[in-house]
């Protein structure tokens, strides 16, 4: 089974999700949108920017085959590494990787927004998810983000940035 061992805990939940979102439907609700709308396939290269605690990892990990992939990134370490442990151990082809990037919630960091590389060749993915990242950076980091967005999907690859039912209209 692709299944996911349990639930985050909700202080980790905490960080990606409101106490008024419900984390797995949520997760499930991106997943349909993603199919349905913007044609994710169980054979998709997915990259998922700003992953935090495996929100849309987890439905990802009963939907995409054995020649699909899934890569997330997130400054967390706590939420990357309770993805590794629950999600990658059943899932080789999906991997999670710490981004160390200086934001308010890791000023130690040394590389900043509007520098940071994402860690991956180009070309590598057929779609990229950014769940809320852009309402956290600044334009220059954002800027940056959706250069090695572009960077990273291969051609006629697809982008699918997090919309509001209002902004879906």
């Amino acid at each position: 089974s692709y299944a996911v061992a349990g639930l985050p805990p909700r202080r980790l939940r905490g960080w990606i999700s409101p106490t008024w979102f419900d984390f797995h439907d949520t997760g499930r609700d991106q997943l349909e949108f993603f199919v349905e709308m913007a044609g994710l396939r169980p054979s998709h290269r997915v990259l998922d920017i700003a992953c935090g605690v495996g929100r849309l990892a987890i439905p990802l990990a009963r939907y995409l085959n054995g020649r699909g992939s899934y890569d997330g990134f997130d400054i967390k370490e706590e939420l990357v590494d309770w993805c590794r442990s629950k999600i990658s151990t059943r899932r080789p082809n999906f991997q999670f990787q710490l981004a160390r990037v200086a934001t308010r919630w890791s000023p130690n960091e040394q590389v900043s927004v509007d520098r940071y590389c994402f860690p991956y060749q180009d070309e590598r993915f057929d779609f990229a998810y950014a769940g809320s990242i852009f309402t956290h950076i600044l334009p220059g980091g954002a800027c940056n983000y959706l250069e090695q967005t572009a960077r990273v999907l291969r051609p006629g690859g697809r982008r699918q940035p997090f919309q509001t039912a209002s902004q879906q209209r």
